[in-house]
């Protein structure tokens, strides 16, 4: 049998990278795109998270390997004769998620290099798969040659041993050939690699090397990311994660930029929010349902005192229906949903973009703080379809807690076209009727362009209004006075920006604190 692994690994290296591959769509993806140039590219990856995450690694024979794995031997002599794998394996040796961030990186150069470069023509790729289809042959007939001759050994009559002599003999002669078709490919694999030129290899050397500085990179930006934009206190440990979020920034550097961007207005909404007069006091007027830990009854305070009682507590605080005091007081601040209209025109391309992103995320965190529904609906023209994003959600069958997997998808939406007032904002008044009864609602419009807007329109905002208490706060970015007087009909609140600076965004945190 031919090996296709280059590397010796156990069970618990193998059982660690196989689970990898099964919760990392971004590791399927590059392992099929890997094996478009290489038959067993998946097991390449394999071999390169050994040789990253193993404290001590082994490397099987060259004789024992196939020849349809011999660009992989090749490939992993170059990644041990760079002087920076030391420094890689100390940030990688024993760390999974590390490691196999690494390893998406070292293969996304593999694929590049095995594309751009002059290393292997078109025909020697093609052998390998040829060389996979030989060594299965001959696999087989060994299989097939060894099990006729175990029979012929067990059989009872003369003639049945004979048959089954003749028989593994036929396989045996097919075993040979299929075995000389190997070594023909095996000799040409060599002549292949040893064909390489030099300044070709060099290039894969210099790719190799720069694993390091661009693993600590990704490393900084994962962290900004999960702090800055997805408001985790700790880096996520879910390595497969890490290596789906970790290659969507790497292919994506504005990811990285509005996660810095994001960072600076959480910054300056922070220190707003401390400068800023405390609220006025409020009072106790019912009891109700919520999560709140500072108005939990001193029923669920003395349950959570109770080995058994305190789980079930626990979680009825993560889905807001513990009871709590409900409290009464003068202020206004909202604590109904909060509904963001995204403009996604491509007017819009470029910083405005980021900004408004980065914009609307700083609101996820005040969303979040105030325990709000916070959604997003993405629009750009009249004939478009919105894109809704649900970005924090509390209680009942939607959980609580910001959403990673939408916050990115906001982040890379952007189809670009016209710019349509009216479609979005209906569907936020929409969701403002649907969302619960209590305290003020926002609706919030980032948007660069101009559209008019009617007199039903202008009505339907009118009958909202008068059920409940809903505010709206638009902003525009680098518009005409038209366009303002147009927003005026409708907003509470206009904010017109010129310049997209940390500091134009005071107005909007302090309209919605």
């Amino acid at each position: 049998m031919w090996r296709i692994h280059h590397v010796e690994t156990d069970s618990i290296d193998r059982s660690a990278f196989a689970s990898l591959v099964d919760q990392s769509a971004e590791l399927r993806q590059l392992a099929e795109e890997g094996r478009k140039l290489l038959p067993h590219f998946p097991a390449l990856l394999r071999d390169l998270f050994a040789t990253l995450y193993k404290l001590v690694t082994v490397r099987f024979p060259l004789a024992e390997m196939g020849p349809s794995v011999r660009v992989h031997g090749f490939v992993l002599d170059r990644l041990e004769q760079v002087r920076v794998l030391a420094v890689l394996r100390e940030w990688t040796a024993l760390e999974a998620p590390r490691a196999a961030l690494a390893t998406v990186l070292l293969g996304e150069r593999v694929i590049a290099w095995l594309r751009r470069s002059d290393a292997f023509t078109e025909e020697e790729l093609l052998d390998a798969f040829r060389s996979a289809e030989a060594e299965g042959e001959a696999d087989r007939a060994a299989e097939a040659e060894g099990e006729a001759r175990r029979l012929a050994e067990r059989a009872s009559s003369p003639r049945g041993r004979d048959d089954l002599a003749s028989e593994a003999q036929r396989l045996g002669e097919e075993r040979a050939e299929a075995e000389q078709v190997v070594q023909q490919a095996r000799e040409a694999a060599e002549r292949a690699v040893e064909g390489v030129p030099r300044e070709t290899l060099n290039q894969l050397e210099r790719d190799l090397e720069a694993a390091p500085s661009r693993l600590e990179e990704l490393e900084a930006a994962l962290e900004i990311w999960e702090l800055e934009v997805e408001g985790r206190p700790t880096p996520s440990v879910d390595a497969a994660r890490r290596i789906d979020l970790g290659r969507r920034l790497a292919r994506n550097p504005r990811l990285v930029r509005l996660a810095a961007l994001v960072g600076r207005m959480r910054e300056q909404a922070r220190s707003l929010r401390k400068s800023r007069v405390p609220r006025r006091s409020e009072e106790t007027y019912a009891v109700g349902s919520g999560g709140d830990l500072a108005h939990l009854l001193p029923a669920e305070l003395l349950r959570l005192r109770h080995p058994q009682g305190r789980r079930e507590v626990l979680r009825r605080i993560i889905e807001a229906t513990a009871g709590v005091y409900e409290l009464h007081g003068l202020d206004r601040r909202g604590s109904g949903p909060m509904v963001v209209c995204l403009d996604c025109s491509s007017s819009m391309a470029g910083e405005k973009e980021l900004w408004s992103k980065a914009v609307t995320l700083t609101l996820l965190d005040l969303a979040r703080r105030h325990r709000r529904l916070f959604e997003v609906i993405a629009f750009t023209g009249a004939d478009a379809p919105l894109v809704y994003f649900r970005l924090f959600a509390r209680g009942g069958g939607g959980g609580l807690g910001p959403r990673p997997d939408e916050i990115l998808s906001l982040a890379e939406h952007f189809p670009g076209g016209g710019t349509c007032f009216e479609k979005p904002l209906t569907a936020a008044l929409d969701r403002v009727e649907q969302g619960p009864g209590r305290g003020r609602a926002d609706i919030v419009l980032l948007s660069d362009g101009e559209a008019s807007v009617g007199q039903t329109f202008l009505d339907r905002i009118e009958t909202v209004r008068r059920k409940r208490d809903v505010g709206i706060l638009t902003v525009l970015i680098d518009t005409g006075p038209s366009t303002v007087e147009t927003v005026r009909r409708f907003s509470d609140r206009v904010t017109s920006i010129g310049r997209l600076t940390d500091g134009a965004v005071r107005d909007i945190f302090l309209n919605l604190e």
